[in-house]
């Protein structure tokens, strides 16, 4: 019989939650070749390697699996753990699977034969969009943990991104590490009252959810006020200590997007024995 989970996994959950955000921070600071490297000419190379996944055909999988093998060189490049980085990226998959479950249903041309069973393009388009998914959060993921999100985000004002969209980007992972740390709060709260989980009532529920909104709120205001006041009713500056550009990162990006060009194009005849 299946155990009923305990009012403090939820607790639980959320301070995993936490542990992950700071991890996001934290791993930044550790020393590897890929740390080494200007966040700018990482950002290149992401957005390149994203771009390029794009253009292979959705009737293509094969070669988005060798397109896998870009977050799977950042990992050995950033000394990151690839399994970690793999099960979140799977948190991709349900808004991919949303966006293509349908296509089985709509496409029905035959493309392959597995023994007796007829493969439609419907089911091998479904697989590319979840590759796609999986490989781009993959590679936001290796960028972000070694990067670091404020110095991602320093290093991409200095690459012409709007101020903006940089400061959206920082209070956006500022509220997301409140939101949770309140929530943590508030579970605390309720466990230290011996409520059951599973057994609140739908107007505690309320409640929870209204003092969030209230407090999310409260923390919006003091934060309006603060940029006001330092940037007097404009777009704040967030910047970190440059680092001047080295040529080691030109080489850098040369090498990746020569090896970025071999993982696009390079036949897949080859690969059939």
């Amino acid at each position: 019989m299946r155990a009923v989970p305990r009012g403090d996994d939820v607790t639980d959950r959320l301070q995993r939650a936490i542990a992950r955000l700071r991890l996001l921070e934290g791993s930044a600071t550790c020393h590897s070749p890929l740390q080494r490297v200007d966040g700018r000419a990482k950002i290149l190379i992401s957005v390149a390697a994203l771009v390029v996944m794009l253009t292979v055909p959705l009737d293509q999988p094969v070669r988005l699996l060798l397109m896998m093998l870009c977050p799977i060189a950042m990992c050995g490049l950033g000394r990151l753990n690839v399994g970690r980085v793999a099960l979140w990226s799977l948190v991709a998959v349900p808004f991919a699977l949303a966006v293509g479950v349908f296509n089985p249903l709509i496409d029905h041309q035959t493309v392959a034969m597995v023994g007796d069973v007829a493969v439609s393009r419907g089911w091998i388009t479904l697989v590319s969009l979840v590759l796609r998914a999986v490989i781009s959060t993959a590679v936001v993921l290796c960028l972000t943990l070694t990067t670091g999100v404020y110095r991602l985000c320093a290093d991409a004002g200095r690459l012409g991104v709007p101020r903006i969209f940089v400061a959206l980007l920082l209070m956006v992972w500022r509220y997301v590490r409140l939101l949770v740390g309140e929530a943590l709060s508030l579970r605390m709260a309720v466990d230290a009252r011996r409520y059951d989980c599973r057994r609140l009532p739908l107007a505690l529920w309320g409640r929870i959810v209204g003092r969030l909104l209230v407090r999310s709120m409260h923390r919006a205001r003091r934060v309006g006020l603060a940029l006001e006041a330092r940037a007097g009713g404009g777009v704040p500056r967030f910047e970190l200590p440059a680092s001047p550009w080295q040529p080691t990162d030109t080489l850098f990006v040369v090498a990746s997007l020569a090896v970025v060009a071999l993982l696009r194009f390079v036949p897949l005849s080859i690969f059939v024995l």
